[in-house]
């Protein structure tokens, strides 16, 4: 019935699945998402520009360094100008006036901020009207500082303001998207590490990844020049352009320090400090020195990302030294493969932004695809040691519980009994079976539990054939880190026959096992039958672990068993001993009911007559006990004197109690045991136990005194 309710639940989520994205995915088709109609209200106004000394150029390869000076471009306006359409155009890092027929219609000039005079890429709209058809429109720019060269003005066009808004948001958007995703994986990280309660268990330093993703994802994120379009905001995001990379380092490199077994301290301090420095460089001497950051900082960037280079390098040297020495894995090559992959793509963009400097349509595309896929490669990682994190969690929970039944009780046996109906029912198994060698020489089920609802499923396997069997799964637990998983029985038929022929028999799909070891001895085995396939990998790491606590308990148990033999029974003889008789005629015997007593006493005359030694005279108690515990049973039978024995017969009727009697008679005689007996049957039970004590006794005495000719 659940999996029938499970499978409807699983259709029922496939269903919505599919139908809410097929939805979304009509909504996005049928609207304008793919809609480029706007493009065409977008006229190119870059080409044909004449300069003063009458030459024709286009605006967007015109620097200021070509110019000494001042920057004068003239262009007429087209007649189809209408009162929507504006001059739209991108200023970089210059001051510039646009004048309509020599009237100046707009300026900009920039002033003094963090990052220097420079400000970067701004996006002006300037809006015309249909009488100024026909003008003629003119540029006066130059660059920001008389020593900078780079300043331009570059995609001109005529358009609708939103148009052109809509063309430079949709160009930028891939690399928008994708260094927004970034960021956001940066945020991402850093809750996850806020979520970890236990931070000791980490794989890697989670936030300093986390903090060096943000820092990257934010930095290529205002490199879009996304943030300049959508707030109209210029110096802010010029200022965090050029300050917020430098604070990538610290904690990158911390983040590599985590991935080293090595974790020197003096790594970070270093690398906090590189970034300080190159911060407080930079801020001096725009401040002190009056170098703006478009000179200082391409320097610093790149003084920045050699020491970066440098530093990693010497930082994997030394763990890869130090791992060598101590023997042990370095575990650092996806982050070789990683920085790789990363150093080949900044070089790719920087080889695209040198062929194609006019434009920055593009520039760092790959970069940012890489480093996000780095990202997402790391966030598996971090998935996958989560779920498995979370796996461990659960196995130790479930291996805690079960020791939790393995202590519940003061007896072993139902420690063991509660231990495998716990695992039994929680690891979905059809049987659990306690293999104990057995004096027969092979290994016999001690303990087990059966899944009663597998009616069907009848398992006859009580016992494990000796002749190396065993021992050949024994190293096979030993080549298996003391495992063994049969998840495909037919792969053994020829691999081993033996384990085969037991598991078809048994119409075993699979099985689980662990030894049973006792001071590094084979005493056992520990196996799980046809629990569910996913489980069979958690199952094997279970039982390896809750064998050894199973094993503890087994040994309790025969050690307890020990010491009862030892508190309750003869040493010499085997028999229940006289703290045992004492105690089961208190509280164990039931009086009630019909029950035979006997009590025989060893000739110990004989004994002496004969002049035999004391070793023959323990030899006649350990033969008087056998022949007693043979007669009456093992449990029945007790030595309460140094010659007297003392047996219970619990037989039906009187005359099976005296034909029992007779037989210990003739075995004493065959076995030439000479000893007095007094026996006695209460038919009815009794009311009082010493009342038939002493009568059988006096019966014993009688039959002492008539053998010695004593008359009565």
């Amino acid at each position: 019935m659940d999996n029938k309710e499970n499978k409807v639940k699983k259709i029922y989520a496939v269903l919505f699945s599919v139908l809410s994205l097929i939805s979304i995915a009509y909504i996005i088709v049928s609207t304008d998402t793919f809609d480029k109609h706007y493009r065409d209200n977008l006229r190119t106004f870059s080409e044909g520009w004449i300069t003063e000394s009458g030459d024709v150029v286009n605006i967007d390869n015109v620097r200021t360094r070509q110019f000494d000076g001042t920057v004068v471009l003239e262009k007429t306006l087209p007649d189809d100008i209408t009162d929507n359409d504006s001059v739209c155009f991108e200023a970089f890092n210059v001051n510039y006036s646009l004048y309509i027929d020599g009237v100046k219609k707009f300026s900009f000039k920039s002033h003094d901020n963090l990052s220097g005079k420079g400000y970067g890429s701004s996006y002006q709209e300037i809006g015309l009207c249909e009488s100024e058809r026909g003008k003629t429109v003119k540029f006066v720019f130059d660059g920001v500082y008389p020593e900078y060269g780079g300043g331009r003005i570059t995609n001109v066009y005529l358009c609708p303001a939103l148009d052109y808004i809509h063309m430079m948001v949709v160009d930028c958007l891939f690399s928008v998207s994708s260094s927004a995703l970034i960021l956001f994986m940066g945020v991402v990280l850093i809750l996850i590490y806020a979520c970890i309660s236990d931070k000791s268990r980490l794989p890697f330093d989670i936030a300093a990844f986390g903090y060096a993703t943000f820092i990257l994802g934010f930095w290529l994120f205002i490199d879009t020049k996304f943030m300049q379009i959508f707030t109209g905001h210029i110096y802010l995001w010029r200022a965090l352009n050029r300050i917020v990379i430098f604070f990538f380092g610290f904690p990158f490199i911390k983040f590599l320090n985590s991935l080293t077994a090595l974790k020197r301290a003096i790594y970070e301090r270093i690398a906090f400090l590189l970034s300080v420095i190159i911060v407080a460089v930079i801020v001096c001497r725009r401040y002190f020195f009056g170098v703006d950051m478009i000179e200082s900082y391409p320097r610093a960037l790149v003084v920045y990302v050699v020491a970066l280079f440098i530093f990693v390098n010497v930082i994997t040297i030394d763990n890869t030294l130090y791992c060598k020495g101590k023997g042990i894995a370095a575990n650092m090559k996806y982050f070789f493969v990683g920085i790789t992959f990363f150093l080949m793509s900044v070089f790719t963009d920087f080889m695209v932004y040198k062929m194609r400097m006019h434009t920055s349509k593009g520039y760092g595309r790959v970069t940012r695809v890489v480093t996000l896929l780095i990202i997402i490669v790391m966030l598996f990682r971090i998935i996958r040691w989560w779920t498995r994190n979370q796996q461990t969690i659960e196995r130790d929970l479930f291996i805690n519980k079960t020791m939790q039944y393995a202590i519940s009780s003061d007896s072993p046996e139902n420690s063991i009994k509660s231990m495998l109906e716990f695992m039994g029912e929680q690891l979905k198994a059809r049987a659990i079976l306690v293999f104990e060698e057995h004096s027969s020489g092979k290994y016999r089920v001690t303990n087990d539990w059966l899944d009663h609802g597998r009616t069907n499923e009848k398992i006859d396997l009580l016992y494990l054939p000796y002749n190396g069997f065993v021992d050949e799964l024994h190293d096979t637990f030993m080549a298996n880190n003391g495992k063994l998983i049969v998840d495909n029985v037919e792969k053994y038929k020829s691999f081993n026959p033996t384990l085969y022929n037991i598991l078809k028999t048994n119409a075993v799909e699979n099985l689980v096992a662990s030894p049973l070891l006792a001071n590094d001895k084979l005493v056992g085995l520990f196996v799980l039958i046809d629990v569910p396939k996913d489980l069979l990998e958690d199952t094997s790491e279970i039982i390896g672990i809750n064998s050894y606590f199973l094993a503890q308990v087994i040994t309790r148990r025969d050690e307890q068993k020990r010491l009862k033999f030892y508190s309750y029974n003869d040493p010499l003889s085997g028999a229940l001993n006289r703290r045992a008789y004492k105690e089961y005629i208190e509280s164990g015997l039931d009086m009630s009911s019909a029950f035979g007593y006997l009590v025989c006493k060893i000739n110990e005359e004989s004994e002496i007559n004969d002049l035999q030694s004391l070793e023959a005279g323990d030899k006649k108690l350990v033969e008087m006990a056998d022949t007693l515990r043979e007669v009456f049973g093992e449990g029945h039978v007790y030595c309460v004197g140094s010659s007297e024995l003392v047996a219970f017969g619990f037989e039906s009727d009187e005359t099976i109690f005296d034909n029992d009697v007779e037989r210990v008679r003739k075995q004493m005689s065959h076995k030439e045991l000479e000893a007095f007996i007094g026996a006695v049957y209460c038919t009815f039970g009794t009311m009082d136990i010493s009342t038939v004590i002493h009568h059988a006794n006096k019966l014993m005495r009688k039959e002492q005194k008539e053998k010695a000719g004593i008359p009565q």
